[in-house]
C-alpha cells in the first residue's frame, strides 16, 4: 500500500519546511527587530507559535473527524494556497 509510503514522506518534509521555516522566521526577526525588544518578542512569538499548532492539531483532528480526510486535505491545502500572497506580502516588507 502507498499510504505509509506518503506518511513518512510527509513527515519527513514537514520536519524539513520546519527547520526551514524556523531559521527563516529567526532571520526576519534579527532584521526587524531591535535588540533591546528582541527577547520579548521571541517569547511572545513562541507563545502565538504554540497555541497555533494547538489549535491547528485540534481543527485538523475535528475536520477529520466532521468531513473525512480527503476533503479536509483538500480544505487545508487551499487555506494554505490563500496564504501564500499574503507571506510574500509579509517578507517583502521585512527587508
Amino acid at each position: 500500500s502507498l499510504s505509509p509510503v506518503l506518511l513518512i514522506v510527509s513527515g519527513v518534509l514537514g520536519a524539513f519546511g520546519f527547520a526551514l521555516l524556523s531559521g527563516s522566521l529567526s532571520g526576519i526577526l534579527q532584521a526587524i527587530v531591535p535588540q533591546a525588544q528582541r527577547m520579548g518578542f521571541a517569547l511572545r512569538l513562541s507563545l502565538f507559535n504554540q497555541a497555533g499548532i494547538a489549535i491547528g492539531t485540534g481543527a485538523a483532528g475535528l475536520a477529520i473527524d466532521r468531513l473525512g480526510s480527503p476533503m479536509s486535505a483538500l480544505l487545508f491545502a487551499l487555506v494554505a494556497l490563500a496564504c501564500l500572497p499574503m507571506l510574500k506580502m509579509i517578507t517583502s516588507h521585512s527587508g
